[in-house]
């Protein structure tokens, strides 16, 4: 079990099934998506997605965030109340993340965006866009 957690730049399909790891999650998975990914954009389409969702285009995490199907059962719809996702913002320039696929590890942008958000300390007002 942890705490939370946070995917950066995932390239898994947006439809992938999250319910099992959301299980093993206490408060929160924060999902960081940028349609502007240009790595995920181009590769994905050709290469595939990490969890081998076939034919799924660049309908990727990374770039759109998690969904969750029509119908969905009453327990996958509880699990995935934990999901935030936060969208890449220009602002978030200012924490040296000009949206560049690998942008979201930088030191500035993890201490000043991520942590706080993991940690629950009160984040910068970029954090919750």
């Amino acid at each position: 079990q942890v705490g939370s957690i946070a995917l950066l730049s995932s390239a898994v399909s947006c439809e992938y099934d999250l319910t099992a790891a959301l299980a093993h999650v206490g408060q929160r998975m924060i999902v960081f998506r940028n349609e502007k990914d240009s790595l995920l954009r181009s590769f994905m389409p050709m290469f595939g997605t990490a969890d081998r969702a076939p034919r799924v285009g660049d309908r990727v995490a990374g770039l759109y965030g998690f969904s969750m199907p029509v119908g969905a059962s009453v327990e996958r719809t509880a699990a995935y109340r934990k999901i935030d996702t936060i969208e890449w913002h220009p602002d978030h320039r200012q924490f040296d993340h000009a949206g560049r696929h690998t942008d979201c590890k930088n030191p500035e942008f993890v201490e000043n965006v991520i942590a706080p958000l993991l940690l629950r300390k009160p984040a910068p007002e970029l954090a919750a866009r």
